[in-house]
């Protein structure tokens, strides 16, 4: 399933993710258009403890939908164009839905369990989920132009996203009173578990399509004239040379299957 690490053909955006895109607008739309809510409130959409324990069930779903903003929706939407072009075409359709939905849903598990009053809002989870199976996918992509001195493999970049975050989650936690506001968001533990959740789910089933596909067929046996030249004839000098104890009982098999490969005319 690996890919080679030249670029591939590029691809238009499939239905499923135009769908994605125009759900996302969607969801936003509508919470953007909705009256405003107090200060402290859970915007619409969101997804919390408290509200799961209302029983609000179906904000487990439309949070990864609804955006704060429409500059959220498009760093979203730009991430989730760009990584399903790869992701979708070697992992079709129902892979790509469950790592979307496992990216965000398990980056709110991690961050329910370590900040348990934290509100999520927006598919950053879901699309850096896609984005993190496409580097694993295509480890050795270089992302950057083919006209540029530089490289920027897809692996890098992922690696480079990740421990970011793990660097913005701890600044956090020990520059709690700043005022810097990127130190502030909760949404670096969903990144962090989407970025796991999108390069293990890959390589999770590479070794299982690895270790269910059939074996490759025995490779055909050499040609006669090859295989007398070469393995039967050094036998018998050895068998000339120091009689027939020296063989072992490989080479003792090697030379009955030269007696049976070889047709009557030749003996």
């Amino acid at each position: 399933m690996r890919a080679h690490p030249s670029a591939p053909s590029p691809l238009g955006p499939s239905a499923l993710t135009v769908s994605l895109a125009l759900l996302l607008g969607a969801a936003t739309l509508r919470a953007l258009l909705l009256p405003p809510t107090a200060p402290d409130s859970i915007p619409p959409g969101a997804v919390s403890l408290d509200s799961l324990r209302r029983g609000e069930w179906w904000s487990a779903l439309t949070w990864i939908f609804t955006h704060r903003d429409w500059i959220h929706l498009l760093s979203n939407a730009l991430i989730l164009l760009a990584a399903s072009r790869l992701a979708l075409r070697s992992l079709g359709n129902a892979h790509f839905t469950a790592i979307f939905l496992l990216g965000s849903w398990l980056g709110a598990l991690l961050t329910f369990w370590l900040r348990p009053d934290a509100v999520l809002i927006g598919a950053s989870g879901s699309a850096l989920a896609l984005a993190a199976a496409s580097a694993a996918l295509h480890p050795n992509l270089n992302l950057l132009p083919a006209s540029s001195r530089l490289t920027l493999s897809a692996r890098s970049l992922f690696l480079g996203v990740l421990f970011a975050n793990i660097a913005l989650e701890f600044s956090s936690r020990l520059l709690a009173a700043s005022d810097i506001p990127a130190l502030h968001s909760q949404a670096h533990l969903v990144h962090i578990a989407a970025l796991l959740t999108g390069w293990s789910y890959v390589r999770s089933l590479e070794h299982l399509r690895a270790r269910h596909s059939p074996s490759p067929p025995p490779p055909p046996p050499p040609p006669l004239d090859r295989f007398l030249k070469e393995q039967i004839d050094p036998l018998l000098e050895k068998l000339h040379t120091h009689g027939p104890s020296s063989l072992s009982r490989a080479e003792r098999t090697l030379l009955k299957e030269a007696a049976r490969r070889i047709p009557p005319s030749r003996q």
